[in-house]
């Protein structure tokens, strides 16, 4: 059975990893959006706050992206980050392109949150 300290030894574990295994990212947290100005014809807008962090990321392999049923297309990736996912609607910039959650899972072992998976496809911005 796990206790507290061997779940703090595994997270500080993954945090020394990090430091090979991971690239930068901006993780972008949604905050809200604007209710713009139809007679400006400015419309509504997402607004973020940045944050420089990094995480692990991979492409989905090609079985992945045919058993999503559509979901997803070839170039989609996967994001393994150890901050809190807050909302769908956060945006994470990785190599001057900008992705979007569509899939977020905690990984879990022994009731603790050790990372998050975001299964994210490219976003439309």
């Amino acid at each position: 059975m796990l206790d507290p300290r061997d779940l703090a030894t595994i997270a500080e574990d993954l945090a020394v990893l990090a430091a090979d295994a991971e690239v930068p990212i901006t993780y972008r947290r949604y905050i809200g959006t604007t209710p713009g100005d139809p007679s400006l014809g400015l419309p509504p807008q997402d607004q973020y706050e940045d944050e420089a962090t990094t995480a692990t990321v991979r492409e989905l392999t090609v079985e992945e992206v045919q058993a999503a049923g559509g979901t997803y297309s070839l170039g989609d990736v996967e994001i393994g980050a150890r901050r809190p996912v807050v909302d769908a609607r956060d945006r994470i910039v990785y190599n001057g392109l900008t992705w979007r959650p569509v899939e977020i899972r905690p990984v879990r072992l022994g009731g603790q949150v050790l990372r998050w998976l975001l299964r994210c496809r490219r976003a439309q911005e």
